[in-house]
């Protein structure tokens, strides 16, 4: 998954619009957790995370290729 800000342009055809509700640092990454009607976590470096101001109540834009969603119960 790709989080920014704004809406990107590239081949990735799935984007929602979200919310960050949760951030955990684990070392050099950082686990995001966003709801966009359903919770999505993605794992990026601690320097995107900065980078991109994530904190809970950031709008962002998640983005992601539908052959790489793993769905667990």
């Amino acid at each position: 998954m790709v989080l920014s800000k704004t809406p990107t342009q590239s081949s990735i055809r799935n984007s929602l619009q979200d919310r960050v509700i949760d951030v955990w640092t684990l070392g050099a990454l950082v686990r995001v957790k966003v709801d966009c009607g359903v919770i999505l976590n993605s794992l990026i470096s601690r320097q995107s995370a900065e980078e991109l101001g994530i904190f809970p109540g950031v709008p962002v834009y998640t983005q992601f290729k539908a052959s790489s969603v793993h769905v667990l119960r």
